[in-house]
Parts: C-alpha cells; sequence; structure tokens
C-alpha cells in the first residue's frame, strides 16, 4: 500500500492519493509514529493543492470515495451541562476531542449541533481555528443565541481543509439531552411555548 501510495503521487493523481492516505492513517494502531507523521505532513499538503469540494467522512455517510468515520481518526466526548457566556447572549458546551492522528493539526471548524425538542429550532455550537495536539484535547464550544429548553445533540462536524469528519448521534442511535437554562447575564432571551402551555387570559384568575 506504501508503494500504491508513492505511485499515486508521482502520477499526480491527488484524489487516490489522499484516499489511500486516510485508509493508512486509519490503521494508526498499526503504523509507526515516524510513518504516520509523515502520512499526516502528505495529506495535509494534498489538502492544500486539492481543488475539490468538500469530502465527507461520517460513521453513516462515505462520499467521494472517502472512507472512514470520525471515530477512526478522534474520539468525541461531549459535556453534559452547557456553561452561560458572561454579559453575552448564548451558551458554552466542552468537548473533550481526543486526535489519533500522531501529530497536532488546526481544524478550520468545530460545530455542535443540536435541535429542540419542543420547536425544532436548531442551534450550532461552534470554535474556529482549533489547534488540536496528539491526544486529549479541551475545546470551548459557542452558541451566540439564548434560547431555553431541552435540546438533542443532533450531529458533530470537524473541519480540516476540505475534509469534513461528520458523526450523527441520532443515526448511531444516541440521544444525548441537552437543556439550556434562562440566565440573567444575557442580553436578548428568545422563548418560544407550545400551544398546550399557553393559559387563556380569563383562566389566570
Amino acid at each position: 500500500m506504501k508503494l500504491y501510495a508513492e505511485c499515486l503521487q508521482k502520477t499526480g493523481d491527488i484524489n487516490g492519493h489522499i484516499n489511500l492516505l486516510l485508509k493508512l492513517l486509519a490503521h494508526h494502531s498499526e503504523i509507526g509514529p515516524l510513518d504516520g507523521k509523515q502520512y499526516v505532513d502528505k495529506l495535509e499538503e494534498d489538502l492544500q493543492q486539492s481543488t475539490s469540494s468538500a469530502l465527507v467522512l461520517s460513521s453513516q455517510l462515505i462520499t467521494a470515495g472517502r472512507e472512514g468515520p470520525l471515530r477512526d481518526y478522534f474520539i468525541l466526548q461531549i459535556g453534559a451541562r452547557a456553561a452561560h457566556r458572561e454579559n453575552k447572549d448564548g451558551f458554552t458546551i466542552k468537548l473533550i476531542l481526543t486526535n489519533l492522528l500522531p501529530r497536532t493539526i488546526t481544524l478550520n471548524q468545530v460545530k455542535v449541533k443540536v435541535t429542540s425538542v419542543l420547536t425544532g429550532q436548531e442551534l450550532l455550537f461552534t470554535a474556529d481555528n482549533v489547534a488540536l495536539e496528539h491526544g486529549k484535547n479541551e475545546i470551548q464550544t459557542t452558541c451566540n443565541i439564548t434560547a431555553p429548553g431541552v435540546y438533542i445533540f443532533e450531529r458533530a462536524v470537524l473541519h480540516w481543509h476540505s475534509l469534513v469528519f461528520q458523526q450523527d448521534f441520532l443515526e448511531m442511535g444516541r440521544k444525548q439531552s441537552l437543556s439550556l437554562y434562562p440566565h440573567g447575564n444575557a442580553l436578548h432571551v428568545s422563548v418560544e411555548m407550545s400551544r398546550e402551555s399557553i393559559v387563556p387570559w380569563k383562566l389566570r384568575f
């Protein structure tokens, strides 16, 4: 497979070379750290040269021949509680992201999507330009909207150059909930109530 990777590189088949490097890195436990670092270096060089559109790698969806879900390269743990932002709208969620690749990489963006159980409203918690060292990393993702309620974690997405590593929690049968509470530090609060919870005016007295 290493010889094949060299042949693809010499022939200028960047997409084929990216595919093969991803397959090699997915078996990180079977390759040495020196080879692993070289593969990541070559992969990043290819991604910087590639002009193709975003390539999605997810636990359920494989696009453009890019095999390997997020869990082959990273281990993601999401905090069960959200913290309030000081004198700002929104909340923050802490992620623990373990980088299984053998060297530091910088993600363009990390996104976590949650959906309201009551209204279906979607919120995005994001972090930009995240440097991931090999091993465990703590990341604070931020949502700028204060919309209290009970939410379900739907999807986590990691952007690295033109690669998109995606993990769909709902399709994996994992329904982790998140409760967001209003707080006095917010500048604006968006609250929606179901029709059943609205008490008619004449019944309030």
